[in-house]
């Protein structure tokens, strides 16, 4: 599986950085940091941003642990493509869920130990490359994309010349209060976008109990697509038909979001993961 992949995490205005990303083969030290876009030949990738509530000491801290927490769960598994093991795909599916869900675990527990409030959000995906197939003569698998959520960071997915929708589509929903009113019809305020219903720091239970994970599956992912991962730091500084316009663009990195999002007066912490699939 070809790829090409960049990552971007900047503070923006504010005085510290309270997100954080991890991706296969990178987990910066640093809270300012930027690896330029490259291409690397994998049977599977994993990806994750994460986005610390507030600006607590302890904010910063349960993004990075939130983060390795989800790297480490779905490193677990075996390194070939899992379309080699019975179930495979299944399993594959799975994975951003058991990341998200061990990583509110782990949040949860730190919170308690640490005697803190506070928490951050969550949002991971995994890719698989098709098992290879001997006859030339079989068309191969398509790539295999899962993604587990949990809070306002967002995965977006681009796809140039779809058939159906616009080429960019947003897969997972921001669980706050603004989104939740707007959906039901009601005022809102933009300060209610601050407000988060559901985030890693909350008990794990009771983010699994009331299905506070989102997931979302494709089966069906070709050269050509693009994802991102991103705090609402670059989605909620940057206008939506900018954004939609960005991801476009094929020379696009993740810096390049980055910068645009913070180049604005007041902007806020702000992270990026840009797949491309070649």
């Amino acid at each position: 599986m070809k790829i090409k992949i960049s990552a971007c995490t900047a503070k923006g205005s504010h005085i510290e950085n309270q997100d954080f990303l991890c991706a296969t083969g990178l987990c910066p030290e640093q809270t300012s940091f930027w690896a330029d876009r490259k291409e690397v030949e994998v049977p599977f990738l994993y990806a994750a941003v994460s986005d610390g509530i507030g600006s607590g000491a302890a904010s910063q801290y349960l993004a990075r642990l939130a983060c390795e927490t989800f790297a480490k769960a779905v490193e677990a598994v075996p390194h070939g493509s899992l379309y080699d093991i019975p179930g495979g795909g299944e399993l594959h599916a799975d994975l951003p869920y058991c990341g998200v869900l061990k990583g509110a675990h782990t949040v949860y527990d730190a919170l308690q130990t640490l005697h803190a409030e506070g928490g951050c959000t969550l949002t991971g995906c995994c890719l698989t490359a098709p098992a290879p197939n001997p006859d030339p003569d079989v068309q191969p698998h398509t790539h295999f994309f899962s993604m587990g959520s949990v809070g306002d960071s967002a995965c977006f997915w681009y796809r140039p010349h779809r058939q159906v929708g616009e080429p960019v589509q947003l897969l997972n929903y921001p669980q706050n209060l603004f989104y939740r009113r707007k959906k039901e019809g009601l005022a809102t305020s933009v300060f209610e976008k601050r407000i988060l219903e559901a985030y890693l720091g909350m008990p794990a239970e009771k983010l699994e109990r009331s299905r506070c994970i989102q997931v979302v599956t494709i089966d069906d992912v070709y050269p050509g697509d693009r994802f991102l991962l991103c705090s609402d730091g670059v989605y909620g500084q940057l206008p939506e038909a900018l954004l939609k316009k960005l991801l476009g663009l094929r020379w696009v990195t993740a810096n390049t979001l980055v910068k645009a999002a913070t180049v604005v007066p007041h902007s806020d912490n702000a992270t990026a993961v840009l797949i491309d699939i070649l």
